[in-house]
């Protein structure tokens, strides 16, 4: 089996004023990979500095945002 290869990943803040010159703001992120031959889907599992998640989540595509 060939490993995965291709990851990129890309941050993206999104900032909304509020009020009282207060703002909103989030941080997304994104994961993208390249297509493995014969996939139908893909399964990740998060792994963070705080722990990995139990579950996995299948991908219809390849990437995938939090």
């Amino acid at each position: 089996m060939l490993p995965v290869s291709g990851l990129v990943t890309t941050l993206h803040d999104e900032v909304k004023p509020m009020p009282g010159g207060q703002i909103s703001w989030s941080t997304h992120w994104q994961l993208c990979w390249n297509t493995y031959p014969g996939a139908q889907a893909y399964e990740l599992q998060v792994m963070t500095d705080e722990g990995t998640s139990p579950r996995l989540r299948r991908l219809p595509g390849r990437w995938w945002t939090w």
